[in-house]
């Protein structure tokens, strides 16, 4: 199979973008790289995932539907030799499964209007579901999860 001259010097412009960490094999991305710190790169006016686009780059294979993850856990890394294909799902169990999941319970999660203060006192309380929904700004349904133990389940 002859390889196209734009493949060739896509590979060679790829092996100038990253580094190799010593330590891990980590082929460590240099360019830009969004919040996560995923490598970006961008194509044809288009933004994609580094090591997607190294993945498909050097295995000729596009991804479809597939995603891409990390043996390594480096989110910088376009190692192909540290990335493996799986499911949306797989990809959240890996994250499970390292511990890599955000805890979001509770008082960590952004969208919570409730404290653990807030909830002991709803607990203690005999005022009624309405009120307490007022006094807090949540629904009704939120105090009674809350009161009846569906719902932060860890204060105590």
């Amino acid at each position: 199979m002859v390889m196209s001259n734009n493949i060739v010097l896509m590979k060679r412009w790829v092996k100038g973008k990253y580094v190799v960490n010593a330590t891990n094999n980590c082929h460590e991305w240099i360019g830009r790289r969004d919040r996560k710190g995923y490598g970006m790169v961008g194509l044809n006016k288009r933004t994609g995932i580094a090591h997607r686009f190294v993945w498909v780059l050097f295995n000729m294979v596009q991804l479809g539907e597939q995603q891409l993850l990390h043996k390594c856990d480096n989110p910088r890394c376009v190692n192909i030799d540290h990335l493996f294909t799986g499911t949306h799902i797989d990809n959240m169990t890996d994250m499970v499964n390292k511990g890599r999941s955000p805890d979001n319970a509770g008082e960590s999660n952004p969208r919570s209007i409730l404290t653990e203060s807030k909830v002991r006192y709803i607990r203690e309380s005999r005022d009624s579901y309405h009120n307490l929904a007022l006094l807090y700004n949540v629904s009704k349904a939120t105090i009674k999860d809350v009161k009846l133990g569906r719902t932060w389940k860890d204060v105590k």
